[in-house]
């Protein structure tokens, strides 16, 4: 019977181990913008895990955005979520031109100091700004 509860104990604290996510918000948090032959952009990240990303094209098109949450999957790792709408009013923005189709984006964390970041290719350098434009 020791036997058997040693296991588990050992089993459900390995687990635990093993699911640990980095949880760094405060350095990663601020205002971020990169910009590549396309499009600008311009991203904010707030401690409480909620973001704010915008792309808008350098020639003809519309500015596309949305906000959510986000969640560390690794120490330099993390996944933007767009929130997604649950009543009918939100219809108007899923029709919208500013509407963004992907809705999951992978963030790569690029130096310790938490200054730059990779966001479909296009690094962005972390700002002073307090706006997103």
């Amino acid at each position: 019977m020791k036997k058997l509860i040693f296991i588990f104990c050992s089993v459900l604290l390995y687990s635990c181990a093993t699911n640990k996510v980095f949880n760094d918000y405060d350095s990663i948090c601020g205002n971020y913008y990169g910009k590549n032959k396309c499009a600008k952009y311009y991203l904010t990240i707030k401690n409480d895990t909620t973001f704010y990303l915008e792309i808008v094209p350098m020639t003809i098109g519309y500015d596309v955005f949305c906000y959510g949450k986000f969640n560390y999957i690794t120490k330099n790792i993390v996944i933007l979520k767009c929130n997604e709408g649950k009543s009918i009013s939100d219809i108007t923005y899923y029709l919208s031109t500013a509407y963004m189709p992907i809705r999951q984006r992978k963030v790569k964390i690029l130096e310790n100091h938490r200054l730059k970041i990779k966001v479909d290719d296009v690094v962005l350098e972390k700002t002073e700004e307090t706006d997103s434009k």
